[in-house]
Parts: structure tokens; C-alpha cells; sequence
């Protein structure tokens, strides 16, 4: 995804602000657990300076996971906001840094920022719901529709202690 810089030249110092839709490559996102369902709305601004170009705004996508918890699909809308500073750049540049994001001549490709955004807000645990129950452990069965009869174990060195009778 491409940025021109020639109208941000012309009004150094001045937002220009574009609404963008971005395709995320689906496997950007599928090691993590999600797939996209819709394209990332971005909206941006971006600002020229004789040493840098400021790109900021924020992005949001229609996901869906799976519960951290039961495992069932859930759908989400995921926003993000970001804001980075683009260096004009040689080839020694682009090559030897990795924390830093470089554009050359008049055209900013904001797709890594983009996508590097996104991947560093995604959320490591999503759940169907705040209070999910999760599954048993031992028959698998969702606790948030059914209960089981499966009787508890409990893994710690004390776990003998519940059965004496103390009378």
C-alpha cells in the first residue's frame, strides 16, 4: 500500500488525510489464530518534514478466533491506532535496520507498518464471553451449555488431606 508524498511536500508541515482499505495476506494472521472477515479500514493522516514523515491514524478489522477458554468461534472487530516516523533512506539503510521504517523519492509503502501494527495489538487470549467456563478437563464437555458428572481431581501434593476424617 503506497503513499504519495508530492501534495505532502507541497504543504510541508500540513496533514494530508486519506481513508484506505487494506487487504491483510491471510497468512500474516493465521499462525496466530485469527482469520480476517472483512479488509482493514485505515484511516490515516500523514505530515512531511524535511527530516522525516510522520504517518499516524488507526485501522480496524473484523476477525474471528477461537476462545482461549472453550475453544468456540468467536468474532471480534479489532481497532488499532499507530504512529510512525518514516526516514528518508539509502540502500544501506534498508537493509541494516529492522526497527526503523525508510521510504525513497516521493512514495511511502506503509504495508509493513501496517501489518507489523496490527500483529504487535492483536490479543494473545480472546474469549466468547468474560465469565466462560472453559471445558472439563476430563470429558471435554462445555461448561457454559452442559455440566458434567465427571468428579473433580485435584493435581497437588495435599489432595489426600480432603478424604480424613478429623472426628
Amino acid at each position: 500500500m503506497l503513499l504519495d508524498l508530492n501534495l505532502a511536500k507541497s504543504r510541508s508541515g500540513i496533514d494530508v488525510h486519506k481513508n484506505l482499505e487494506f487487504q491483510i495476506p491471510s497468512d500474516v494472521i493465521d499462525d496466530l489464530g485469527f482469520k480476517t472477515q472483512s479488509p482493514c479500514n485505515i484511516s490515516i493522516s500523514y505530515q512531511y518534514n524535511s527530516d522525516f514523515v510522520l504517518v499516524k491514524g488507526q485501522g480496524s478489522v473484523y476477525l474471528t478466533g477461537n476462545c482461549f477458554r472453550c475453544g468456540d468461534e468467536v468474532k471480534l472487530l479489532h481497532t488499532f491506532k499507530f504512529e510512525e516516523k518514516f526516514l528518508p533512506a539509502n540502500d544501506k539503510d534498508i537493509n541494516n535496520c529492522y526497527d526503523q521504517y525508510f521510504y525513497k523519492g516521493n512514495v511511502i509503502d506503509i504495508t509493513k507498518m501496517i501489518i507489523d501494527n496490527l500483529l504487535t495489538s492483536l490479543p494473545h487470549q480472546v474469549l466468547c464471553k468474560e465469565d466462560c467456563k472453559g471445558l472439563c478437563p476430563q470429558c471435554f464437555a462445555n461448561l457454559n451449555f452442559q455440566t458434567c458428572e465427571c468428579k473433580k481431581q485435584i493435581n497437588n501434593a495435599f489432595a489426600s488431606l480432603i478424604d480424613i476424617n478429623y472426628d
